[in-house]
């Protein structure tokens, strides 16, 4: 019998939710500013079996018998379970990121960095002043990196071992470059950071492949220069189908699988 589930994904700036009705699967995204009126204004219009609420705003829902709440790191990880895999590592960018190994039913986390979606939109106001992340990536596809960061060309002419000559070496290392060329060296901060702590945690570990999630994996010039890196580094990645609802759907995948209601 299918059962009437929705789960609400509270984050920084935005509600997410995802929600079975009749075995059929809808998907929605609020602005946070007011999350218990959304979430009583949607439960009010279907009859739900489970209402489920994760993410790092569940505080501010008002506590109730009625809901379930869920560990949002547990949720990310289960995103895996959603994708019918048995193992892989969840790199989930968020407002910041985390960095998460589920295996076998069972989920670590690894460790996380306040570099994430925070710091992408946070440095566009500071030095852009523009607020929306879609006008950041819009300005930074006109960018280019050798005005702003110091590349391993800009040192070793020949090169440095197996890295390439567009390789970042320094990140704003140049005190020259465009707004575009800002914006795209915001995009380059950003990505190297994540790809670099994943390269060490992926090193000797035998967990694969790895997934890309979070609303940050909406930005398309984002993605190429993760995929980039990923290449360069022999990473297993892929892109979480719906990424600003990973964590929603991780959250389905546990109460369908661990049978919490």
């Amino acid at each position: 019998m299918n059962r009437n589930i929705i789960t609400f994904d509270i984050g920084t700036t935005r509600l997410k939710t995802v929600y079975k009705i009749d075995g059929e699967v809808h998907k929605e995204t609020y602005s946070n500013h007011n999350p218990n009126t959304i979430i009583k204004k949607l439960c009010s219009k279907h009859p739900f079996d489970c209402i489920a609420i994760t993410g790092s705003g569940a505080r501010r829902i008002r506590e109730s018998k009625d809901y379930i709440y869920l560990n949002e790191l547990e949720c990310t990880a289960y995103m895996v379970q959603h994708m019918n895999l048995q193992e892989a590592i969840v790199v989930n960018v968020g407002t910041g990121t985390s960095f998460i190994q589920y295996k076998n039913g069972a989920y670590q986390h690894i460790t996380g960095t306040g570099i994430g979606g925070g710091t992408f939109t946070g440095l566009g106001k500071r030095l852009l002043g523009i607020s929306e992340p879609a006008d950041i990536e819009a300005l930074a596809l006109q960018g280019d990196l050798k005005r702003v960061n110091i590349l391993i060309e800009d040192i070793y002419q020949d090169g440095l071992g197996w890295l390439q000559k567009d390789i970042t070496v320094s990140n704003f290392g140049k005190e020259t470059g465009k707004s575009q060329d800002v914006a795209l060296g915001i995009h380059s901060l950003v990505t190297d950071v994540i790809i670099s702590i994943l390269a060490g945690i992926v090193a000797g570990n035998d967990v694969h492949p790895i997934i890309l999630s979070g609303g940050v994996m909406e930005n398309q010039l984002m993605k190429q220069m993760l995929t980039r890196y990923a290449d360069l580094f022999h990473l297993d990645c892929q892109f979480f189908s719906e990424p600003s609802y990973g964590t929603c759907y991780g959250a389905l995948a546990i109460l369908e699988n661990k049978k919490l209601w």
